[in-house]
């Protein structure tokens, strides 16, 4: 993000001192996670207790999203380094449409799951 292989994962100061980009970022994944909840609210319907732990979480995130925009700092990139775990959801959402659309099966099916589970382990395990 900082450059000369610089970023908020092993630079304190591109950590204290976030760029447009890193603010740009968490921006669009405010609006992204603001979309994902309108998907789980308007078309998925899950109101289980996992449902509902599902759409906690997305409250809690666009709460944190908002707050460190407003506050402003380090702040700012903690909370895009954190969005960053999200980059997995998007195909996992492409895995359900693709499933409710009877799509579950070949080539392309396959790519997906691939993608999610390397873009999932990628970012939530090992970083």
């Amino acid at each position: 993000m900082c450059g000369d292989g610089k970023t908020y994962f092993n630079s304190d100061e591109c950590f204290y001192n976030p760029t447009k980009l890193t603010i740009s970022l968490l921006c669009i994944s405010f609006g992204y996670i603001s979309f994902d909840l309108i998907i789980i609210l308007k078309d998925i319907q899950d109101f289980s207790s996992l449902g509902l732990q599902n759409i906690i979480h997305h409250i809690i995130s666009m709460t944190a999203s908002f707050t460190a925009l407003m506050v402003g700092g380090f702040n700012i990139s903690a909370a895009s380094a954190t969005a960053f775990t999200e980059v997995s959801t998007i195909f996992l959402h492409i895995r359900y449409y693709m499933i409710k659309a009877k799509y579950a099966s070949g080539k392309p099916f396959l790519i997906v799951v691939l993608i999610f589970i390397g873009l999932f382990i990628y970012s939530r395990l090992y970083l």
